[in-house]
């Protein structure tokens, strides 16, 4: 039977001289893999984050579907053709591949995801862009961090707040960065202009949060790109 759904392109891995394999967030089934025949001669292209309606036939008694079709709906040309944006793209895409698994409808995730590829394509200034996604993105995973007292100062990582009080032993952001986090944790879009260090260290401080609260989180591939355009 034909199906038509909506998705995201998290990943790709070529199959033959023109077919590949793609992983996909869809609308209404979630993490889907398809085998797309002939992809590599049509005329429109496959990258990381792409967004359109896929058709796509599925026999019940297999985990791989026969993709036909992808027409975009969104085509940023950005994340194509702009080195900064594909590798922010392709950190995006490799993020969701090590945190979603579910083969469910998430339609607030999936709002999400829609708004994360246009913000990637038209900010002009990404420098704290990967840390935003990150802490946006925990809460629809349902780890996001939570505000114990007013006017924390430090971020615990294996409890996931913002308190006042130190753990020993735990994992814990402090100062700059414990305020910058706690400032995108309650949805701040005007963050002061942080310092380089200050935005480093408040990204690697999210990867190491996302370590903690996500089994086998591992995200290498990607991260060295983006530390080299972002946070020397």
């Amino acid at each position: 039977m034909k199906n038509t759904d909506l998705a995201f392109i998290l990943r790709r891995i070529n199959y033959s001289e023109s077919s590949v394999i793609l992983t996909c967030f869809t609308r209404t089934n979630g993490i889907q893999k398809f085998i797309f025949q002939g992809a590599k001669k049509k005329a429109e292209p496959i990258f990381p984050m792409a967004f359109g309606e896929l058709t796509y036939y599925r026999h019940p008694s297999s985990e791989l579907g026969k993709m036909t079709g992808m027409d975009l709906l969104f085509n940023p040309t950005g994340l194509r053709f702009d080195p900064l944006r594909s590798a922010v793209a392709f950190f995006v895409a490799d993020v969701l591949q090590q945190c979603i698994q579910t083969d469910v409808e998430d339609e607030p995730l999936f709002a999400f995801l829609e708004k994360t590829v246009r913000e990637i394509d038209n900010t002009e200034d990404l420098k704290l862009f990967p840390t935003r996604f990150l802490m946006e993105f925990s809460f629809h995973l349902g780890i996001g961090p939570s505000e114990e007292e007013e006017h924390a100062c430090y971020f615990d990582l294996q409890e996931g707040i913002f308190s006042n009080h130190l753990v020993a032993g735990h994992l814990t952001a402090e100062g700059e960065v414990a305020h910058l986090l706690k400032a995108l944790a309650e949805g701040e879009q005007e963050v002061a202009d942080a310092l380089s260090h200050v935005r480093k260290e408040a990204f690697e401080t999210m990867l190491q949060f996302y370590k903690v609260h996500i089994p086998r989180f591992n995200v290498e591939a990607s991260l060295d790109i983006i530390r080299a355009l972002l946070y020397q």
